[in-house]
């Protein structure tokens, strides 16, 4: 497993996430990859103050983005790739620098990927959750159709598919162009939130403002204690996130076939193998008309 963080110019947020990720169960057993973009000198001593000895910590300089959207999508695409090609990863974990972890974070990815990796629909995991979790739920988890987001991991197999048309190149936000294929199957999202986004201010590109949803991560993440002895278990619940993913938890089988039908469609047409370019056939909001 492949621990992948992807960095810009935030200092005090940078030294959170590493400080936290540090102390998380069982990192020491993961191969972990760094990738900042024109970091600058106080980025550099967080790095080298921060980072264990054996970090791959990949540089990225001089590089031209149309947009931040843009920056973002090749950052992940670099790391991600760097991770699967070079560390030959089965699974990959991706950590922007305003997301951090839990204690029992890398337990929580370890446990429901040895158990869903074999699965014809899995297609990731995700770590946050806005729920709050009673004691007996504090690893329960349940299945979604629908995107990635705020500490993810995928399995290789998703990758492999994703690379059919994500070059990195891409003038969008990598959820824009993941999601296609990711609905075609599920992500799993834990009730109790194994992050918390400390992001949602002055320094967000895409999320800043909401300090409403990143309170009710903070609460789901305080609502009950990390406890390794209980097991990490699917349960059916209603899952919410910003207010519109009930409808999307797996048992609902009605709204699920309608999604993974219509995103079978929009990957199958997305997905353009010989020139790995993204071309949305449809304008952005009729796409998210479709999700919604």
């Amino acid at each position: 497993m492949t621990i992948v963080l992807v960095c810009h110019t935030r200092v005090w947020h940078l030294e959170q996430v590493l400080s936290a990720l540090k102390k998380a169960n069982n990192f020491e057993k993961c191969n972990f990859l760094i990738v900042a973009q024109d970091p600058s000198e106080a980025v550099k001593d967080v790095l080298a103050l921060y980072s264990p000895p054996d970090t791959t910590i990949l540089i990225r300089s001089g590089e031209h983005f149309e947009s931040t959207h843009h920056a973002i999508n090749s950052n992940v695409h670099f790391g991600i790739m760097h991770a699967f090609e070079n560390n030959k990863a089965d699974f990959v974990i991706l950590l922007e620098d305003d997301i951090i972890p839990s204690v029992d974070f890398i337990d929580f990815f370890y446990s429901v990927f040895c158990q869903h990796r074999k699965k014809r629909y899995f297609r990731g995991v995700n770590a946050f959750s806005s729920g709050i979790a009673k004691h007996s739920e504090t690893n329960a988890y349940v299945k979604i159709n629908f995107g990635l987001g705020w500490g993810w991991g995928i399995p290789r197999k998703t990758y492999e598919a994703i690379g059919k048309y994500w070059s990195g190149e891409e003038n969008e936000h990598w959820d824009f162009l993941f999601e296609p294929y990711i609905r075609t199957g599920y992500v799993l999202n834990p009730v109790r939130s194994r992050i918390l986004n400390i992001g949602f201010d002055d320094s967000a590109t895409h999320s800043g403002g909401d300090q409403q949803l990143g309170e009710s991560i903070k609460i789901s993440y305080n609502s009950a204690l990390p406890n390794n002895n209980l097991p990490y278990l699917e349960i059916k619940k209603e899952f919410l996130w910003q207010g519109y993913v009930g409808q999307y938890c797996y048992y609902n089988l009605k709204s699920i076939f309608l999604s993974r039908f219509i995103n079978r469609i929009l990957f199958q047409i997305y997905a353009h193998p010989k020139s790995r370019k993204f071309h949305p056939p449809v304008k952005h909001w009729v796409a998210s008309w479709i999700r919604y």
